[in-house]
């Protein structure tokens, strides 16, 4: 990871990317990276800094920052990119293949938010804790979310 800085003043670690579909996996094995040594739940910000991160690429189009900052039990990851647009949780029928990514948000994250970023665009939050079994079911091979299946 080229684009990888580590501030270990402020405890944060933060990777620069460009706006392509490479950097959905490249920001997931990051933060993957950076967490490891962590008792916070890796797989849920892995989930949600790859739906941030793809939500990112596809409609900001503009170089994206993944921010990492671990306080105690807690994980804060922020992804940053150009655009002003303000993202919202969108109510898409059952079937649709898109629209789902900040509803995971909403429902697997502490919290989150978005602010305006002061060099433009928008920085997309979130913070995540210790692994849950009230969050995560295993189920058949693959995860059930809020009654949402993923497959591993």
């Amino acid at each position: 990871m080229a684009g990888a800085r580590r501030d270990s003043l402020a405890g944060v670690s933060a990777l620069e990317l460009p706006p392509t579909p490479e950097s959905v996996p490249e920001a997931r094995a990051f933060v993957r990276e950076t967490l490891r040594a962590t008792s916070v739940d890796v797989d849920t910000a892995m989930l949600l800094v790859s739906e941030v991160t793809t939500n990112a690429v596809l409609h900001a189009r503009t170089s994206v920052t993944v921010q990492v900052q671990v306080t105690g039990d807690v994980v804060r990851v922020e992804v940053t990119d150009r655009s002003p647009a303000v993202p919202r949780i969108h109510s898409y029928g059952p079937t649709s293949a898109t629209g789902r990514g900040l509803r995971l948000v909403d429902q697997l994250a502490r919290s989150w938010g978005v602010r305006d970023d002061p060099d433009g665009g928008k920085v997309v939050w979130f913070e995540v804790g210790a692994p849950s079994e009230s969050t995560w079911a295993e189920l058949d091979g693959g995860w059930l979310v809020e009654g949402a299946t993923y497959e591993q």
